[in-house]
């Protein structure tokens, strides 16, 4: 499990489609709120595939399949306070009809 609270962290996602999504997605949320750290708006969680049972589903605010380039994850967000969340990604195998 990788607990991701900075922007220098998300530079270190291995996956490279997961980490410019996040990457973005964080700014644009800096640019929203008027902040220029994480403290105030939350952190992302990423789970390896054997982590599963860690994905918190009955604790998240919904559920979706998220897709980047060539990959699929299990997203999910948990509200932990009015101004923090904790967005959570398990890597998923998607079968392919």
């Amino acid at each position: 499990m990788m607990r991701i609270t900075t922007v220098q962290e998300i530079e270190t996602i291995s996956q490279e489609h997961l980490r410019d999504y996040l990457l973005s997605k964080t700014k644009a949320m800096f640019a929203e709120y008027g902040v220029d750290s994480m403290d105030c708006i939350g952190c992302y969680v990423i789970l390896s595939e054997d982590e599963f049972t860690q994905f918190p589903m009955e604790a998240t605010e919904f559920a979706e399949i998220m897709m980047t380039k060539d990959e699929a994850y299990l997203h999910g967000v948990k509200i932990v306070s009015d101004d923090f969340a904790e967005d959570y990604y398990l890597p998923i195998g998607v079968v392919q009809c």
